[in-house]
């Protein structure tokens, strides 16, 4: 059985043209670097916490007060946990006592 010469010509042609659209379209290999080396120093290890966007409470509380004035300090701070009967804050009570000796 004769094989038709053309044939295998354009057998090889076609391997030829696979093997180099492989060539052509393999991701190319980037030629290594050789490791970095430096000399370590001792430092402080320090523990930053840094964040942007918005605040937003995980829950709302209206308090009320007996009494109203200018707030004199606080005790506790945003996002601080308080029980019932804790105070919070202390109001100056400045004006109270100069109504108190004026009467």
């Amino acid at each position: 059985m004769r094989r038709d010469p053309r044939l295998l010509l354009f057998a090889l042609a076609l391997a030829g043209g696979v093997v180099a659209l492989c060539a052509v379209l393999a991701p190319g290999r980037a030629p290594e670097r050789p490791p970095v080396t430096v000399h370590a120093t001792r430092r402080d290890i320090e523990r930053r916490i840094e964040a942007t966007g918005t605040l937003r409470p995980t829950a709302v509380v209206h308090v009320g007060a007996l009494v109203s004035g200018v707030i004199a300090s606080t005790a506790v701070e945003a996002g601080d946990r308080v029980r019932a009967g804790q105070p919070i804050a202390t109001i100056a009570d400045a004006p109270y006592r100069l109504a108190l000796e004026r009467a």
